[in-house]
């Protein structure tokens, strides 16, 4: 008996790297994807050359490593680079070109506008298809930190404890430069306070440019992200990425990023989503945080004070009891009774959005983002959810070659479409 024996690895093997990709591998759908995308409509540039100059990889190969990457939560530029050297489906999948990390990493920041108008193609195209059906939708956030730190995020209430605290840094150096009696205590103390007063200067500067955007709160390294709620009692700097997913097969449809949090939200995502898709009406799943800043009008009455049933209702001796009413409140109402009837058409919720985004976090981490700016993140998103539809496609057509019959005939009939419409 004996141990399971490998191969030696000084044998020598001839073999073709399609041989080495399985026929239903996830690579193959990249490809024949990205092949069927018309790049110069999207302002991808070197899609034709000039005879002069250096050469530059086709925008398809970057296209289809970041797409691999970011399906399997490989982001890095620098990690794509080495799966491009080292991985044998990254390696059929770009026809063993190797760019480097530094090209990679600059395709991502100069085409972000380029991935989401890719996404919102898609998203039309599984409409035309009928896997995304427009009747119900559930909307739903999820943050992700940025590349900037606590450290480097300013509020009022900072820039005050800070500029306190430096002040009284500078005294407590003053009193003591008043008593120090040698030469050289006295140029440390002279260095520390200088110190303190350019640390001065620079809260100062931030608490300006705070005052001139009239932002809650600005960052310095990422001037659009913002302090969010993590998780309870976890604050991170990141953003708040709102999400709508289409009930029929969990496909994402439109998403956004705004705010530190869900309020005022629902009606901006809601209205996005009926212009992506075309529809006159759908019927819109969110949580509760998804509330309105509204006003309330205050009703009481002077009868109350004489009112037999007044320490049963209310505790006040003297104003009697007050009630107050929003401007919304018929339709809080109406809302309320909805949910109550149709308790299990409301939970559908929690499955069809908050099941993408634990799939998006845990299995491939995205939970957090590697660009800067609102737009690269939003371009970055892009990327991550067009790898997530594309697999959910693949799923829901029971493989390659169905998902890849369904491409070819919504080009044909695009083109159809297009060639009708041209004058005589």
């Amino acid at each position: 008996m004996q141990h399971i024996q490998g191969e030696e690895r000084n044998q020598l093997k001839i073999y073709c790297l399609e041989q080495m990709i399985a026929p239903d591998s996830f690579v193959r759908a990249i490809d024949f994807f990205v092949d069927a995308i018309d790049l110069a409509s999207f302002g991808f540039k070197n899609i034709t050359l000039k005879e002069e100059g250096r050469p530059p990889y086709h925008p398809s190969v970057l296209l289809k490593l970041y797409f691999y990457g970011y399906r399997y939560g490989i982001r890095s530029s620098r990690k794509l680079e080495r799966e491009a050297g080292l991985n044998l489906e990254v390696r059929w999948l770009l026809c063993e070109q190797v760019p480097s990390a530094r090209t990679i990493c600059s395709f991502r920041k100069d085409y972000a506008e380029a991935f989401r108008a890719i996404f919102r193609k898609f998203v039309f195209m599984l409409k035309e298809l009928g896997l995304i059906e427009g009747k119900t939708i559930a909307i739903d956030s999820f943050k992700v930190r940025a590349q900037n730190s606590l450290k480097n995020n300013y509020n009022q209430k900072k820039i005050d404890r800070q500029l306190e605290y430096i002040d009284g840094r500078i005294n407590e150096f003053e009193d003591a430069l008043d008593k120090a009696d040698s030469g050289e205590e006295k140029t440390k103390l002279t260095q520390k306070i200088e110190t303190q007063k350019t640390r001065r200067e620079k809260y100062q500067s931030i608490e300006s440019e705070l005052k001139e955007t009239g932002k809650d709160q600005i960052s310095t390294t990422d001037q659009d992200a913002q302090s969010v709620v993590l998780q309870r009692g976890i604050t991170v700097v990141g953003y708040n990425v709102q999400g709508a997913v289409d009930s029929k097969h969990k496909l994402i449809t439109h998403f956004d990023t705004g705010g530190v949090n869900d309020t005022n939200a629902l009606a901006d995502v809601a209205i996005a989503v009926k212009q992506v898709l075309k529809v006159e009406e759908m019927d819109v799943l969110a949580d509760k945080g998804y509330k309105s800043a509204y006003k309330f009008q205050r009703y009481n009455t002077k009868k109350c004070k004489s009112c037999e049933l007044q320490p049963q209702c209310t505790k006040s001796k003297t104003n009697g009891r007050n009630i107050d009413r929003s401007e919304f409140a018929d339709d809080v109402i109406q809302n309320n009774r909805r949910v109550k009837e149709n308790s299990a058409y409301y939970k559908q919720r929690q499955q069809l959005a908050e099941h993408p985004w634990g799939t998006l976090k845990r299995q491939r981490g995205f939970d957090h983002v590697l660009t800067r700016g609102k737009k690269n993140v939003l371009g970055e998103v892009s990327l991550v959810f067009i790898g997530y539809n594309l697999s959910r496609f693949i799923q829901i057509t029971e493989g390659i070659n169905a998902f890849k019959e369904l491409i070819r005939g919504i080009i044909a009939l695009f083109f159809l479409k297009r060639t009708s419409l041209k004058p005589i």
